[in-house]
C-alpha cells in the first residue's frame, strides 16, 4: 500500500510540476507580439495537449490513491484470502459460491481498475500524438531553414561569380 500511495504521489507532484510549466509557456505565448504565427500556433496547441495530459495524469494518480485509501484494495484481498483459505481447508474440488455482496464488489473492482487501464492509454495516446506533433513541427523547420539556407548560398555564389567576371574583366597593369 505505501508504494501505490508513494506512486500516486509521484505522479500527482509530476502532473503538478507539468501544468505549472504549461501555464508558464501558456503566459509567454500570449505576451511575446514578436513571435512568428506558425510558431505561436504550434506552441499554443502544445500547451493545451500537455494541459490535457497533466490533467489526466492527476485523474490517475487521484484514482489509484483512491483506490488504497477508500479500502477497495484491502476488501479485495479480504475475498481472495477468504477463497484461497475456503480451498484449502479441504475443499479442493468445490469452491464455496461467493455471496452477491462480494460478487458486485468484485465487479466494482474490476471496472475501476478498468477505468484506471483506459486512462493510462488515453495518457499514453495523448502523449505519442504530442511527440509526433513535435516531430513534425521541427521536420517542417528543418526544411524551412534548409530551403533558406540553400537561397543564401546560391545568392553568395551568384555573387561570387559576378565578382570574378568583374575581375577578369578589368584591364591588368
Amino acid at each position: 500500500m505505501p508504494v501505490a500511495l508513494i506512486l500516486a504521489g509521484l505522479v500527482a507532484l509530476f502532473a503538478v510540476l507539468t501544468l505549472r510549466r504549461q501555464y508558464q509557456n501558456w503566459r509567454r505565448v500570449k505576451n511575446d507580439q514578436l513571435m512568428p504565427s506558425d510558431e505561436r500556433s504550434y506552441l499554443r496547441r502544445q500547451v493545451y495537449r500537455r494541459v490535457f495530459c497533466g490533467a489526466l495524469l492527476l485523474v490517475l494518480a487521484g484514482m489509484i490513491a483512491g483506490t488504497y485509501l477508500s479500502g477497495m484494495e484491502e476488501r479485495a484481498n479480504q475475498i481472495a484470502a477468504r477463497r484461497d483459505a475456503a480451498v484449502a481447508n479441504g475443499e479442493q474440488g468445490e469452491r464455496p459460491p461467493p455471496s452477491e455482496d462480494d460478487k458486485q464488489f468484485v465487479r466494482l473492482w474490476g471496472g475501476y481498475w478498468i477505468a484506471i487501464l483506459v486512462l493510462l492509454f488515453f495518457i499514453f495516446s495523448a502523449a505519442i500524438v504530442d511527440i509526433w506533433a513535435t516531430r513534425r513541427y521541427a521536420l517542417q523547420q528543418l526544411s524551412r531553414i534548409r530551403s533558406d539556407h540553400r537561397t543564401l548560398l546560391e545568392r553568395d555564389l551568384a555573387v561570387y561569380r559576378q565578382q570574378r567576371a568583374n575581375d577578369r574583366m578589368k584591364p591588368r597593369e
